[in-house]
């Protein structure tokens, strides 16, 4: 089973995987779309994601602290996680974690907002890992999909 990923560029204008599915927890449901960041240790919802959601990021200020792109984050555990994704055939994939990480920034305020809001949504090395998924990615042929046996 393959799950189709769109390649584009992102850091310094170079190419990344990324992949687009629906995701539902306590007060968010939609649409993400997530870089594929096989050196990040977690998957976790993005600043921005959050901020499109009915999620207060004062009351989610809480958690393990971590660094990232500059800048320090809590990071949040949403839990009872449903994603959603269509493999190449259009038929759809329920994937259940019990939780995943939310990027909540340490401080509050306009300009922090704005210096990540850049800052993506994370498919990382946990999901790809159990849920048995292969990055395959090619990006001098802008070709990426997950694959399952």
């Amino acid at each position: 089973m393959r799950i189709h990923c769109s390649v584009r560029k992102f850091i310094r204008e170079r190419y990344f995987p990324f992949v687009t599915f629906s995701m539902r927890t306590s007060g968010f449901t939609g649409f993400v779309d997530a870089l594929i960041d096989t050196g990040s240790p977690f998957t976790v919802l993005s600043p921005k994601d959050i901020m499109s959601s009915r999620l207060s990021l004062k009351t989610m200020q809480r958690g393990e602290t971590v660094s990232l792109a500059g800048s320090r984050f809590f990071n949040y555990t949403l839990k009872d996680v449903t994603m959603f994704f269509k493999d190449e055939n259009g038929n759809l994939l329920k994937i259940e974690l019990p939780s995943m990480g939310a990027l909540v920034p340490t401080k509050i305020d306009e300009k922090t907002l704005d210096e990540v809001k850049h800052i993506p949504t994370i498919v990382g090395n946990d999901f790809l890992e159990d849920q048995h998924f292969t990055l395959c990615f090619n990006p001098s042929e802008r070709v990426a999909f997950l694959e399952r046996p």
